[in-house]
């Protein structure tokens, strides 16, 4: 039986793993002014980041539920077994859209084989869960109800940390208050954060660049599990250069499988500004218990 899994665009995989795997992908909506496109069609995250800077404010919305059923019928059409890791239902009404969508088209064909999944993560979160279970496919023959469980595992123990590089980013997008953001740019305090249960939340914060990227690694180094053993994501925001920087430093305290460089796309950096970085690795200590799924 072969599996065709699908993402959302806010998983930020990179399109050279998807192309190789024949993963479709789902955009989210970038909202400018008037103007609305598709994530990565009709406008790059780097000319988003780039307006940004220049002031320019940009909102974000869910797959629509007519672009999932369109899609889904082609699938169910031609008898597709299909798994989709999605977006964290506590960002995003991406995950509703594609249960929605699902519904309907089960009600056109009874016998669609489609299962959704919670992820309750975010960016590169999602398709770090995906990517691990995909390398255990090449090494082992895994049945449907295998598969899911590990994305599942995966997703329960992902760990997301990063930084901001300006907060008024955050507080145009809601994700902090004024008076922080104020108080943090005038101080140069930045916010180390994490995605807890599916949610955007401040774990600590440091004053000045090169504390806050210590700090992470040391999170690191402290939350990682079999760090050795592990394929590990960087992402960035328009920020290779010091993504990495941060790679290096990593790689001077210890050894991982392999990275994954992941471009933040706009749909996450509308929220959290270019010059965002961090890392996502696993963590078994920690267990989200909210990951859902759905057949």
């Amino acid at each position: 039986m072969k599996i065709k899994f699908i993402l959302d665009s806010a998983a930020d995989m990179p399109e050279e793993l998807t192309d190789k795997y024949d993963i479709d992908v789902f955009p989210l909506y970038i909202h400018h002014g008037d103007k609305q496109y598709k994530d990565g069609i009709g406008i790059t995250s780097k000319k988003v980041y780039e307006n940004m800077k220049n002031g320019e404010v940009y909102k974000t919305s869910q797959v629509a539920v007519n672009d999932f059923m369109e899609k889904f019928e082609e699938y169910a059409k031609k008898d597709k077994t299909v798994i989709y890791p999605a977006f964290s239902s506590e960002l995003s009404g991406t995950f509703q859209s594609a249960v929605l969508a699902k519904n309907k088209i089960k009600e056109k064909y009874p016998d669609f084989d489609i299962t959704i999944i919670d992820t309750k993560s975010a960016s590169m979160g999602v398709g770090l869960a995906l990517y691990n279970v995909l390398q255990e496919m090449e090494k082992n023959n895994l049945n449907k109800k295998e598969i899911i469980e590990k994305i599942k595992y995966y997703a329960e123990h992902m760990e997301h940390i990063f930084t901001v590089e300006d907060l008024d980013y955050l507080v145009r997008g809601g994700r902090l208050n004024k008076i922080s953001g104020l108080v943090g740019g005038i101080l140069n305090i930045k916010p180390i954060i994490e995605v807890e249960n599916g949610k955007l939340e401040q774990l600590e914060k440091k004053k000045g660049s090169k504390k806050v990227r210590k700090r992470i690694i040391e999170l690191f180094l402290e939350k990682g599990t079999n760090i050795a053993e592990q394929n590990l994501a960087i992402l960035h925001a328009n920020s290779k250069k010091k993504a990495e920087e941060f790679k290096s430093e990593i790689e001077e305290k210890t050894k991982y499988k392999s990275v994954i460089f992941s471009d933040i796309g706009a749909v996450i950096g509308a929220h959290t500004g270019p010059g965002t970085y961090g890392i996502i690795f696993l963590n078994e200590k920690r267990k989200v218990n909210e990951v859902e799924i759905y057949k």
